[in-house]
């Protein structure tokens, strides 16, 4: 797999070609997936894990860390449609620690796979974003099979603000995209 600096600041990389064309349709709007519910979904999974350089034992099982047992760290793969005129204005993908808990762990970084070309409008916005060629932003345009993986934090464990993102408008078509989070690895 090819990564594409898009941004430095933050952290911004574009993956063509991560899904290949793939014939099946959704009806709904927006579904969860885990990894096992199809060879599929395994395969994202994987390929997610392959991608960020984590074990990918630690996308699909439980594990073991300081003696306490957690979850995966990938969540289940969140299937999205926008409908024209939708969009979805800009956030963050990262989740404050409750107080309660110091150890909570955060959203590490976010993949977005595009599952089909949008015929206008659409585009992943990222309006903090600096690269080599501005400081006014980024935007990316969907393309099918196309992927977008940007982290939430800092090396340092810091919150990324310049991480915030959001989907412009779809202007003409239909935009289909999975969002697969991943979670802090380093636990406890």
């Amino acid at each position: 797999m090819t990564l594409t600096v898009a941004s430095v600041m933050p952290k911004v990389f574009r993956i063509d070609d991560f899904l290949s064309p793939d014939n099946s349709t959704r009806s709904s709007t927006n579904t969860w997936l885990s990894g096992d519910t199809s060879s599929l979904t395994k395969k994202i999974y994987e390929k997610a894990a392959k991608l960020t350089r984590i074990d990918s034992n630690l996308f699909q099982n439980f594990h073991e860390s300081s003696g306490a047992q957690h979850h995966s760290i990938a969540e289940s793969l969140q299937v999205v449609r926008y409908k024209k005129g939708e969009e979805y204005t800009p956030h963050h993908d990262f989740v404050s620690p409750s107080i309660n808990d110091r150890y909570q762990p955060s959203r590490f970084a976010t993949l977005l796979i595009y599952l089909n070309d949008v015929e206008e409008g659409g585009e992943t916005r990222f309006p903090r974003a600096v690269n080599n060629y501005n400081a006014e932003g980024l935007e990316i345009q969907p393309k099918a099979g196309t992927a977008v993986l940007f982290y939430n934090m800092l090396e340092d464990g810091n919150f990324d603000d310049l991480s915030q993102h959001g989907g412009n408008k779809v202007l003409k078509g239909n935009k289909w995209l999975a969002n697969l989070w991943i979670w802090d690895p380093v636990i406890g």
